[in-house]
């Protein structure tokens, strides 16, 4: 039969499927099937890293996950306005829209007007009664104060238009304004940026009639044009320009004049209404010249993106971002591309961080496609997830499959979904996946398609499912997904008992297992075992496999019957038929030997009664009659047992005083006659009687004691206290000198200490001739023998010296390597091996303590080698140890760390000579292991890298830079951090928070901080002077800062009076500087605050206090700005007590001072320069 399973409507297309009849089911079979649909379904199995589980629940489904940068995503909209290039496109933040308007077409100048929707991929052409006529080349942007797309000019049948019209984004009508005053006249190529600061329009064009840039702004508002200047970049059209809201000022890049082209940039600043050349193109660094690309502020990259155009020699098809912090070109990361063309606009929707581009031209001519880069779904590659490596069980060993469904079945356009099944006959596979055929090429496509025949007969089953795109804006999604299968009608069977019929040797604590081919009706199963045995019972498996536990333990060397005498299962209520295995099946228990569990006296009993009874306890019942015992010095012995046979008692009728006896349970049967074995106890065992004189109790090292270490004292322990001067002894080298003797325990324990150590592998004899207690009684021979010896330990030779030594860097390739040992060595018992290989010479000193190894062919650059020398033992250095060669390259220097607003870090370094990639490491934690512990973040050939999003949330990263020549890294650079520090506000209390900067930051001087955190958060910046112990204040009143402006240095401890709670976002390095404390007299209380390095070895408060010990501090303090108060780490004069605290970046932490020091706090990495 098949196993129980709760059959529920995987799909509502299934489950009407089933219900109208259109799935039949024979009354021969069962009908079953599995289904995954809540989020606890789809994680049970596997999914790749292109899947993401999406809501949870039932309402849970596997989709496409998005890209983790931009990138060029080919749109495929159902309506496509006709090919064209040099027209105008902006986006309308009323609609989320870009609004489209003219340019050159195939049949000459256009004049319609277009809106596209990103959000549902749809371009919707407008017929407004009124608009701007046919036009190639018009500037256009949108003005958002306004809330119109303001167009000037372009070409118009052949002349250039002086045209000013506005778009309204609420009406969606074009209206011709009629602006006062002068107007631009008979300009060519007339770029448009909104201007944000001035909230106007800014315009810079060719001037045909004067030859010359002018440069114009147009306000909405005063419907005016304004000619601001014609100084500025030389003579050219094909140019664009962009606003930058973090500058403040208009970006102009490249253009032409007639053949020539123009590489350079320029910044247009409104006040005080001048042009600035940054600087002309840097080859291979910078973008080609160009004419006709298109540039758009992107609010994610802090920059303008800049794409196409065409240059000397072609349509360059790659992307790049002015970045406005830094004012440098980069290359984002970027995969995709349009490819190259030109004479194009981009728009951006900063709603949905998507930069649109429609059309544009090259040498194939006018393009009507339409490209965003956004962060779309991944596409072109399949998203793969897999059922749990725990197979589904069909329930039944002949299942015939049915159907596979899913839901949902409509899925937007260019996506897919695919389905493979996986059938074997054990739950470890194999697992073939297989779609229609048994074809491991094939997929189910089809809802509702008929599993394929060529898996029938096996019982378990695994699923995978392959969601796809072709259009990075859309993601098929996996509502559900079922399979069914029937099973035959079968009675339940038991296919397998441990112990199995026949079985041997089961121990008698066991439980029994039975297994059944189906899910049980529990309370209908009925059992017996021989011998009136009673078990507890519990099921598992899905009541498919019944446990006996047997309330006491089965009788050893036992045979038992097990019955499962009823029972049904649990779906058709069908009795149990006989099975594969037998039923009822036998086994015996294992037998086990008698054994000694204890005596008493135990052995090594002293002071025993010379009345004692001797009793002897064993494991099980004996067989007395077969005991025999024997006892030396020979005594006479009564005996007797307990009535459970286990216990025997040995009454001597004659113990002697001062005796060592030895007893000796000679042999012994149990009742199945199975001999005495030895147990836990010894037999035979020795006692000595109580006796009137003073013996040698105990000695250290105990007699026949091997591997003696060299410095072992020599303790005897006496039955009683001794009369000191009466105690003699000797020792079997007069060389070893011994300390005068040491008396303790009552003068009981003797011990002898010696300064020089005994010699290796040597046995030594000890004897105590002579001695009275303190009632003058002399020794008399104990339980231990006197004299007795001991041999001590044969150490092997260790390794003292190692050259280069474990853990260095940058070794040459020539340096030999040097061990030195511990004594002179027999060379042919040394081996040594070097991995990776390589050929070496080995040579001795004349000592033969000091081996060199030489090696003709130099060492690999940038290569681990580890060392192993064979023959010696264990020492103070590592065997084997590892050292890592010269690496020409080195470290990447110069490591700087910036804020990327709104929401990145940029990392920027210096070019490593031989480097052919940069690897990009980030942890939360700057002493995490590395690399094991550490996330690639990216790889890249440049020298900057964009962590996106790092600014933003609230973690903590620490971020290292490894150049490499593509086979090896080189070492770290310098370790960066960001922190995102969080203060803390309440009326009631000062508001008071000491924090500390990264060493190297932003963050020069108080006003710094002051502007960047503004009066709305703060009104205090202050500094701890440790050579004054004061403060130094810049603070904020009667509307400006006021105070000392003082500088921040490495290691200063500040802090802030906060007005309100925020957090603040903080990026840099460290360094490795030295700072004096000096110990003030009294009445000073030499507290010193301390900026503790954010990248530094110190995680919690007893890292710095056990560096620094209590000779040089005595608290560590953290201050807690919501009490107000200090958390303290405190030396009591014996130890470290109070709080333990963590240490996080940024944190106000201050040492209280027990003398004067200089101390350079440790970093987790070295610093490069």
């Amino acid at each position: 039969m098949r196993a129980e399973r709760t059959v529920a409507t995987v799909c509502v297309s299934l489950a009407f499927l089933l219900l109208l009849g259109f799935v039949t089911i024979p009354n021969t079979a069962s009908a079953d099937s599995q289904m995954w649909t809540t989020d606890d379904d789809w994680r049970s199995g596997i999914l790749d890293s292109n899947l993401v589980i999406q809501g949870t629940g039932a309402a849970a489904s596997p989709q496409l996950r998005r890209s983790d940068f931009p990138d060029w995503m080919k749109m495929n909209p159902s309506t496509v306005p006709p090919a064209r290039d040099s027209y105008c496109l902006a986006w309308i933040e009323i609609d989320n829209s870009f609004l489209m308007f003219g340019g050159s077409g195939a049949g000459g100048d256009l004049g319609d007007t277009w809106k596209y929707h990103f959000a549902t991929d749809a371009w919707t052409q407008l017929t407004p009664a009124t608009h701007p006529s046919s036009r190639t080349k018009p500037g256009c942007a949108y003005d958002p104060v306004h809330k119109v797309v303001v167009l000037f000019g372009g070409n118009a049948a052949g002349t250039w238009s002086s045209e000013t019209w506005l778009f309204n984004a609420t009406t969606s009508a074009w209206v011709q304004a009629s602006p006062s005053g002068s107007i631009p006249r008979d300009h060519e190529t007339t770029p448009m940026a909104f201007d944000v600061q001035q909230k106007k329009m800014i315009m810079v064009t060719r001037n045909g009639v004067m030859t010359r840039m002018d440069t114009w702004t147009y306000d909405v508002g005063a419907d005016a044009w304004t000619l601001r200047t014609t100084g500025g970049p030389g003579l050219r059209d094909g140019h664009n320009i962009g606003f930058m809201p973090l500058s403040n000022k208009t970006f102009l890049f490249s253009g032409g004049e007639g053949t020539n082209l123009y590489c350079d940039y320029w910044q247009y600043d409104y006040v005080p209404n001048t042009w600035t050349k940054i600087r002309d193109c840097i080859p291979n660094e910078d973008p080609n010249a160009r004419v006709g690309h298109g540039m758009m502020w992107r609010e994610s990259y802090q920059g303008i993106v800049m794409f196409g155009g065409r240059d000397q020699t072609g349509y360059p098809p790659e992307s790049w971002v002015w970045l406005d912090p830094v004012s440098k070109w980069s290359l984002p990361t970027i995969s995709g591309t349009p490819f190259g063309r030109a004479f194009i606009q981009l728009g951006h929707s900063p709603v949905d961080d998507a930069t649109i581009l429609f059309g544009g031209s090259n040498a194939g001519g006018l393009k009507n496609d339409t490209w965003a880069l956004a962060k779309g779904y991944v596409s072109g590659v399949d998203g793969v997830w897999t059922s749990s490596v725990t197979p589904a069980d069909s329930g039944c060993s002949n299942p015939t499959y049915g159907r596979i469904y899913w839901n949902r079945t409509s899925n937007p356009p260019t996506t897919n979904l695919r389905f493979q099944i996986a059938t074997a006959t054990s739950t470890t596979g194999p697992w073939t996946f297989t779609g229609p055929g048994g074809l491991p090429g094939t997929h189910y496509t089809v809802w509702g398609s008929q599993i394929d025949s060529g898996n029938n007969g096996r019982e378990y089953f695994r699923v995978l499912a392959k969601l796809k795109t072709g259009n990075g804006l859309v993601t098929p999604t996996l509502e559900d997904l079922a399979l069914t299968w029937k099973c035959p009608v079968q009675p339940p069977a038991i296919i397998q008992t441990s112990p199995g019929a026949g079985s041997t040797g089961w121990p008698v604590a066991a439980p029994i297992w039975v297994n059944f081919s189906e899910s049980m009706n529990v309370s209908s199963v009925t059992w017996t075992i021989s011998g009136g045995v009673s078990a507890a019972f519990s099921w598992s498996s899905g009541d498919k496999t019944l446990k006996l536990t047997p309330m006491a333990p089965l009788r050893d060397c036992t045979g038992y019957a097990v019955e499962i005498t009823g029972g049904k299962d649990k779906n058709d209520d069908l009795a149990l038929v006989p099975g594969p295995v037998p039923n009822p099946f036998s086994f015996e228990t294992v037998c086990i030997h008698p054994f000694i569990v204890s005596t008493d006296p135990p052995d090594g009993g002293v002071r025993v009664p010379l009345g004692k009874t001797i009793v002897v306890q064993f494991s099980e019942p004996m067989n007395v009659s077969t005991v025999t015992r024997t006892i030396l010095p020979a005594v006479p012995l009564g005996s007797s047992w307990n009535a459970a046979r286990d216990i025997l008692y040995l009454t001597p009728t004659s113990l002697q005083s001062c005796t060592d006896y030895t007893v000796n349970i000679t042999s012994g049967l149990d009742d199945q006659g199975l001999p005495l074995v030895p147990g836990p106890v010894p037999n035979p065992w020795r006692f000595f009687t109580d006796c009137p004189n003073p013996y040698v109790e105990a000695t250290s090292p105990a007699a026949g004691s091997i591997d003696v270490p060299l410095d072992a004292k020599i303790v005897v322990t006496f039955s009683e206290p001794m009369d000191r001067p009466t105690v003699a002894w000797t020792f079997s080298d007069p060389g070893i000198v011994f300390d005068p003797p040491g008396w303790s325990s009552g003068d009981t324990v003797l011990t002898l200490n010696h300064s020089a150590p005994f010699a290796q592998a040597r046995t030594y004899t000890v004897t105590i001739t002579g001695g009275r207690d303190l009632s003058g009684n002399a020794l008399v021979p104990g339980p231990v023998p006197n004299p007795w010896s001991f041999t001590t330990v044969d150490l092997l030779p260790f390794i003292t010296c190692e050259s280069p030594p474990d853990g260095a860097v940058n070794v040459p390739l020539t340096a030999d390597i040097i061990v030195c040992f511990s004594e002179p060595m027999n060379t042919t018992l040394i081996s040594f091996s070097i991995t990776p290989s390589i050929t070496v010479i080995a040579t001795w000193n004349s000592a033969h303590d000091i081996m060199t190894l030489s090696h003709p062919v130099p060492f690999s650059y940038c290569t681990r080698y580890t060392v192993f020398i064979g023959g010696v033992g264990p020492g103070p250095l590592p065997n084997p140890w590892s050292f890592q060669t010269f690496c020409p390259g080195g470290a990447a220097g110069g490591l700087q760390v910036l804020e990327l607003p709104p929401d990145s870090v940029l990392l920027t370094w210096r070019s490593v000579p031989g480097a052919t990639a940069y690897r990009v490491y980030s942890s939360s934690s700057p002493v995490a292991p590395f690399p094991s512990a550490w996330t690639v973040r990216g790889t890249t050939t440049a020298t900057q890298f964009t962590a996106v999003g790092d600014l933003a949330d609230l973690n903590a990263y620490f971020y290292l830079v490894r150049a490499t020549n593509g086979s090896v890294e080189w070492p770290n650079s310098t370790m960066g951090t960001k922190a995102t520090l969080r203060f803390e506000y309440s009326p009631s209390n000062t508001n008071i928070a000491w924090f500390s900067l990264p060493y190297v930051s932003s963050y020069r001087q108080a006003s710094d901080i002051a502007n960047r955190l503004g009066p709305a958060n703060i009104d205090v910046v202050g500094k701890w002077d440790i050579a004054t112990q004061k403060s130094e204040l810049y603070y904020y009143a009667r509307g400006q800062w006021r105070g000392t402006n003082f500088a921040i240095e490495p290691g200063d401890a500040l802090f802030l009076g906060t007005r309100r709670a925020f957090s603040w976002a903080v990026t840099g390095t460290d360094l490795s500087i030295s700072r004096t404390f000096l110990m003030k007299p009294v009445p000073a209380s030499n507290q010193d605050w301390i900026g503790v390095p954010y990248t530094g070895a110190y995680q919690t408060a007893s890292d710095i206090a056990t560096e620094l010990t209590p000779a040089k501090i005595i608290e560590v303090g953290l201050w807690n700005s919501t009490t107000q108060s200090s958390i303290r780490w405190r030396w009591n004069g014996s130890v470290w007590t109070g709080v333990n605290f963590r240490i996080p970046p940024g944190a106000g932490v201050y040492i209280i001072l027990a003398s004067s020091f200089t101390w350079t706090p440790r970093l987790a990495t070295p610093v490069v320069p």
